[in-house]
């Protein structure tokens, strides 16, 4: 097999979901190390995002720090424009969506163990719904 070019992209989270796509062709010479060629595809990627965003916008510099930390947060798109700061946990978002989708009992019964305070609202709520079905 014959490799001419490596086609790098990435995919930058940017809020909750918004995304930056950054991608580069290079071109691989007759004998020229391939993995060399990748390794300079990716840091031409990063380096635009890098210098693009990252360096322009601070509160997003800061993010990324807070992301590495706790890789379950992102934050809302409103955080970047200036109207928020709030996060959104993505592990208690996906248990919400998991009891929105329960259609019985025994399913949202399951989701009971473990389940954050916060959500205990919603959860109740999505009882009584499924417990006055049987009425």
């Amino acid at each position: 097999m014959k490799v001419t070019s490596i086609n790098y992209k990435k995919i930058f989270p940017i809020a909750q979901y918004v995304n930056e796509t950054i991608g580069v062709e290079v071109q691989v010479d007759l004998g020229e190390d391939i993995d060399a060629a990748y390794k300079t595809a990716r840091e031409i990627v990063h380096k635009w995002h890098d210098d693009f965003f990252v360096k322009v916008n601070p509160e997003y510099a800061e993010f990324l720090n807070e992301a590495t930390r706790n890789l379950n947060v992102l934050p809302t798109r409103s955080q970047f424009v200036g109207n928020s700061d709030n996060f959104i946990n993505l592990q208690d978002e996906k248990i919400e969506v998991a009891i929105d989708n329960a259609r019985t009992i025994e399913e949202l019964g399951a989701l009971r163990p473990g389940l954050p305070i916060s959500l205990n609202s919603i959860y109740m709520k999505k009882l009584n719904e499924l417990t006055d079905k049987i009425k």
